[in-house]
């Protein structure tokens, strides 16, 4: 479509927004309207009239554009924008609006077309969330805009059908769920639009933008081929700077990132070198601007969200007189930045390494705060945070190992535009033992500060780490692969939602890696010296293995607040040597940097400890264990600790105890049989000899021992989660997992039956054939005749209704979809389902809904009669006390009744285990509390209802 404005083109271009420099150059006049006004134009530039008229970027204003595309578009005014009139004085309001949906944006100041950089080109840009026809408006808020005033267009917007999840999910999220009087709130973790979860493991780039060549025509290479490496490692995140001082003046280009306003149209005189910038005497260079917006849609192109650090100060300097602008100017460039960037995939920070207060006593929190609300009025649609410099601690800032202010993290959290908290774990300690302590004790402690803050209770984020920079990991030094590694699983076992690495070569883009003099005052070793040598070091992988075994062995909603389990046993250790611990419903997961023995207080723990297994950081390979015994009266288990003979920086091991229903913890036993002297089939996901990673299956014996293991699947082109198996009544077993197909760009269910040997049988079947959603978290249950029963959460696509799903897989492997009715949810965050089946095939399925219409947790279920299967309506059968609750699993008795245990919590504690049960008949029977809060569970799943 042509907006109803003085634009046009003869150029045609593929790319919807951000024109290359050589784009921008091509333009013309085409309607009527337009040719008059170019006739105008003629008139006044011959009579001298320093009022010049703007032509649109070619590709402006395209009539249609995928859904979570950037589209741009484009009004050019005549008038007098010289000095910083378009840049400062303008505010142009956009309003999108489909039927009863709308969304409001920014346009901002982009110059004009060749050298007329004083021209009234106004770009507005957005990605739109449906399908379907659109149209913006263009209203003039401040400054002389008057002539764009009512503005409008329309943009058909079309489905998009490739594999970027960006494309296909659309922008970063965060929902708020609201309870309680006094009004409580609780902020969740980022997750795609359409509620798909978002794993943050982000990389560092930050000099890139200066160091990278211009994009006229190409990007530089180096660019391209970092993000392809990065992606296909499973990175979902890139931090960028903008223009920071300490990686040059200009980009490769020679382009400034901010002129004199006085500079002349086609001209840019730089600042001076010790002043501020931005200032109220300069205004961006577009020229700049475009080739840095041109590396954040080459990221997104390949499927990376950018975080953009230091809206406050995009320059910064030498000095706290130099790096911070005043207040009113950073709020201008806040705006400016914040609307060229909105139709990106973008999180945004005011701080870059910012304390709460410099050591000159500047108190930043007030310019953080402004700058954070202007960006979130002006970009609505886009996360914001902030990143902190690791002089920043929850309440307080200090130099290494001296507080000087008691202004801390928390002063932000309270800001509506703050979603999270990102904090760095990095150290500003000199090189040595107290350097070393503070990385890991900030890795391993600021999560838990954080989950402290109660109302808005918000999630938090290690943004910013140790760095990788070639260090030797016996050298004492805290900048080594093993401390990055170590660093990760700190602070995800700790309640970080994510982890950003750095890499020495990368995060500088090769500054480091020239001789000295250069500006990191250091030289890296080889190997770390140019960007593309540098992204091929091991710790990214190790980061790869650390995403791939936190993100399939523990689940989303798992509880950090028990470090306590450790306690005073492991924790003796100096601060480089503690271990963490966390768990969910499912699985207990520790992480021991070093050290012989892993010793857990096991109280309350669902599971059966002699089920567990070792997992390598460094390649996500299964260890052979090394032995474990459990003390009934201390109610303690020790693992031994299989890497601890390795060489320093390699001692490191991932503990999963895997949650089953054999019994509590209090049964532990290490000879003890399995229930019914069965074999039991344990599935997960992982990669155990250093081969393809993929589901694998051990059979264990009735003494828990190994006696064989094989894999169920292997395939490198998908990435598979969320395992379960269940014994068949007439023979063997069927294994079931989500699978996420990183070519075809969707999830699957998938199933294959294993034989009594353990050894899988037949092919691998599709569950959820031919559906348009995306699945997750599979349950299983053994039905009669040979049949299973597996239930599962779905998303659909199109319609964006989440349910609760149920099939039966006949003896035959055929999938019957109908045969169990489905529960659809409709403003629900429905979790982990069970599912369980009597002689008889009755059927119950639950499931948790966690953080709903201002409840903190309840317990629904459905209870489904034999035979004919008839819609049944479901029903609460739990409530929450507490602030989560966690189902452990369902299962059946000789009476035929039905049950689902789960338990109740507060901030990681026990609130008690609860049993829901149905008889026979499907009446439901109440609700009985079958192990108090604070007391051990019963050493199996209990036989009295209520």
């Amino acid at each position: 479509m042509k907006a109803r404005s003085s634009i046009g083109s003869n150029c045609t271009s593929s790319r919807s927004r951000s024109m290359t420099q050589r784009e921008r150059r091509c333009g013309r006049f085409g309607s009527k309207r337009s040719i008059l006004i170019f006739a105008a134009l003629v008139a006044a530039v011959v009579a001298g009239n320093p009022l010049l008229a703007a032509t649109c970027p070619a590709g402006s204003n395209p009539s249609s554009v995928q859904r979570w595309t950037p589209w741009e578009g484009c009004l050019a005014a005549t008038g007098d924008f010289s000095g910083r009139r378009g840049y400062s004085d303008v505010e142009l309001k956009i309003t999108y609006q489909r039927l009863t949906t709308s969304f409001v944006g920014y346009a901002f100041w982009d110059g004009g077309v060749g050298t007329s950089s004083d021209k009234g080109v106004f770009l507005f840009r957005t990605a739109f969330p449906t399908t379907g026809t659109w149209t913006w408006t263009a209203s003039c808020v401040s400054g002389p805009c008057q002539a764009m005033h009512g503005q409008s267009g329309q943009v058909n917007v079309t489905s998009y059908s490739g594999s970027n999840p960006l494309r296909q999910h659309g922008f970063l999220v965060q929902t708020v769920l609201t309870y309680g009087y006094p009004s409580k709130s609780i902020w969740s973790v980022p997750k795609y639009y359409d509620n798909t979860p978002f794993f943050w493991l982000g990389d560092s780039a930050w000099a890139a933008p200066m160091k990278l060549l211009p994009d006229d025509p190409e990007p530089d290479p180096d660019w391209g081929d970092y993000l392809t490496n990065r992606a296909g490692k499973g990175y979902t995140i890139v931090h960028l700077g903008s223009a920071p001082y300490w990686a040059g003046t200009t980009d490769t280009g020679g382009n400034l990132p901010f002129c004199q306003s006085t500079s002349p149209p086609g001209a840019c005189v730089a600042p001076g070198p010790t002043v501020v910038l931005p200032n109220s005497q300069v205004r961006p260079n577009p020229p700049f601007w475009q080739g840095f917006e041109a590396r954040v849609k080459a990221a997104n192109d390949k499927k990376l969200v950018v975080f953009l650090a230091g809206v406050l100060e995009p320059v910064g300097g030498d000095t706290d007189a130099t790096r911070y602008p005043e207040q009113a100017e950073a709020v201008i460039f806040a705006r400016w930045i914040a609307a060229r960037l909105s139709g990106y995939h973008v999180v945004f920070s005011p701080g870059f390494d910012s304390p709460p207060v410099t050591v000159d006593a500047t108190n930043l929190v007030s310019r953080l705060k402004a700058v954070g609300a202007e960006i979130k009025r002006i970009a609505p649609r886009h996360l914001v945070t902030n990143h902190w410099s690791s002089a920043a601690w929850l309440t307080e800032t200090m130099a290494c190992g001296s507080a000087f202010a008691q202004v801390g993290m928390n002063q932000l959290n309270a800001e509506s535009w703050m979603g999270f908290h990102m904090f760095q774990s990095g150290s500003i300690c000199p090189e040595g033992p107290s350097r070393l302590d503070r990385l890991t004790q900030r890795a391993r402690t600021l999560a838990q500060d954080f989950a402290t803050l109660a109302n808005p209770k918000k999630p938090s984020l290690n943004g910013e780490a140790t760095y990788d920079t070639g260090q030797a990991p016996d050298s004492g030094g805290g900048r080594n692969r093993y401390r990055a590694r170590q660093t990760a699983w700190l602070s995800a076992l700790t309640g970080s939602f994510g982890y950003t690495l750095g890499v020495g070569g990368v995060w500088d883009w090769g500054l480091c890696g020239t001789a000295l003099p250069n500006p990191c005052e250091e030289q890296y070793p080889s190997g770390y010296r140019t960007p593309r040598s540098a992204w091929t070091q091991m710790i990214a992988d190790d980061i790869k293995f650390f995403r791939q075994t936190r993100q399939n062995e523990l689940d989303a909603s798992a509880i950090f607040a028990e470090q306590w389990r450790l306690d005073p046993v492991n924790q003796s250790a100096g601060e480089t040597a503690k271990q963490v611990f966390a768990r969910d419903a499912d699985n207990v997961m520790v992480y021991i940097p070093e050290g012989n023995t892993v010793v857990i207080d096991v109280t309350d723990l669902t599971g059966n400890p002699a089920n567990y297994r070792w997992i390598n950081p460094v390649n996500g390979n299964g260890i052979v264990p090394a032995g474990f015994s459990c003390n009934p009266a201390a109610v303690t288990c020790s693992y031994t600790n299989p890497n601890r003979g390795l060489s320093t920086g390699f001692k490191d091991a991932v503990l999963i105890v895997v949650a089953s229903p054999l019994g509590g913890f209090a049964s532990f036993s290490s000879d003890g049989a399995a229930a019914g002297g069965q074999r039991e089939l344990r599935v997960w996901i992982g990669s155990p000899e250093g081969k393809e990673w993929g589901v694998q299956a051990d059979l264990l014996r009735s003494d828990d021992e190994v006696e064989r293991s094989l894999p169920v699947r292997l395939d490198s082109s998908s990435t598979s989660r969320n395992a379960t198996a269940v014994a068949l009544s007439a023979r063997g077993y069927l294994a079931a997992w989500a699978d996420v197909d990183s070519g075809a760009g969707r999830t699957r269910l998938l199933a294959r039956r294993v034989g009594d040997d353990g050894q899988p049988e037949g092919p691998i079947f599709e569950v959820t054939s031919g559906r348009d959603a995306e699945f997750a978290r599979p349950a299983l249950a053994a039905g009669v005749g040979g049949r299973a029963l597996v239930a599962w959460e779905e998303l659909d696509l199109a319609s964006g209704r989440r349910s609760i799903r149920t099939a039966v897989i006949e003896a035959d492997d055929a999938v019957n979809l109908d045969t169990i009715p489905t529960r659809e949810i409709d403003g629900t965050v429905p979790s982990r389902v069970k599912i369980a089946s009597n002689g008889d095939g009755a059927v119950l399925v639950a499931w948790e809904e966690n953080g709903m219409r201002g409840h903190p947790g309840r317990v629904m279920a459905s209870w489904l009669p034999p035979g004919d299967r008839k819609e049944v309506l479901a029903q609460q059968i739990g409530e929450s006390q507490g602030t989560l609750l966690s189902l452990a699993w369902a299962g059946s008795d000789e009476t035929g009744a039905l049950w689902v245990e789960w338990e109740d919590q507060l901030s990681g504690r026990s609130l008690g285990r609860f049993r829901s049960a149905f008889g026979p008949e499907g009446r439901f029977l109440g609700v009985t509390e079958i192990v108090p809060a604070d007391q051990h569970p019963p050493a199996e799943p209990s036989s009295e209802l209520p």
